[in-house]
């Protein structure tokens, strides 16, 4: 949050109840809470890094370059050897990397797409796990509710492939093996291919699939249950 966040999530800042002993200037008087303080020798984890102010990141241009950081006190340059970790949003990364004022980081940065997930089973293991630790892990689900909206999702990702049905494509992608039921559908690796490194990173978002979940769940005012019939139902009227 750009109202209440500062460097001191980064570095570290002074204990103030150590301050009756020490200076403040003293090491002994430094409390090291910041990120780049737990981190030194291990991974952290930036959360939408790209939405904070550009001043909290100064801290990591020497500490990935350097590395070492200044703490916010007149004590010593930290040491710090880790790996920084940032996950974020394509549109602000894109937004981010087109403002020129920002060259220092973006020349320190290594790009790591993660697509959406492309096969059908993954994504009902995500549900399950998403409505086991939710208040809808007893409620009643219909077979194939689940798979149904596992489909739909996976085939808004998947690129239209050439010369074949991407209904083939999706169930291909799944582990299926269709050479006595599809003449025409291709092996896994010739889809992925044709549809080049940047087939997943668009389409329905599980966060959305998730929302139609709980609606379906809820469509019915005398039961807490989901069923294909229900699921079309409420697709039909978030599309």
């Amino acid at each position: 949050d750009e109202n209440n966040q500062d460097i001191s999530a980064l570095v570290g800042k002074v204990d103030i109840r150590k301050l009756e002993e020490f200076p403040q200037n003293d090491a002994d008087a430094y409390s090291y809470s910041g990120a780049l303080c737990r981190a030194n020798q291990g991974l952290m984890e930036f959360v939408e890094m790209f939405k904070a102010p550009i001043k909290v990141l100064h801290p990591l241009l020497t500490a990935t370059q350097e590395g070492n950081y200044n703490s916010t006190e007149g004590l010593g340059a930290i040491p710090f050897t880790g790996i920084l970790l940032a996950h974020s949003n394509e549109s602000e990364w894109h937004s981010f990397r087109n403002n020129k004022n920002n060259e220092a980081f973006i020349d320190r940065i290594y790009i790591v797409k993660v697509p959406y997930c492309l096969r059908v089973s993954d994504e009902i293991k995500i549900y399950d796990k998403l409505l086991f630790n939710s208040s809808l892990s007893k409620a009643h689900c219909a077979p194939d509710t689940l798979k149904m909206l596992a489909q739909f999702t996976t085939l808004s990702r998947l690129k239209e492939p050439d010369n074949s049905n991407i209904y083939s494509k999706m169930r291909v992608y799944d582990g299926e093996n269709l050479k006595d039921t599809d003449p025409k559908a291709k092996s896994i690796q010739e889809y992925r291919d044709s549809a080049g490194v940047d087939e997943g990173m668009n389409g329905l978002s599980t966060r959305f699939a998730f929302k139609i979940l709980s609606k379906v769940f809820n469509f019915d005012p005398h039961e807490i249950a989901a069923n294909p019939v229900h699921l079309l139902y409420v697709l039909e009227q978030q599309i």
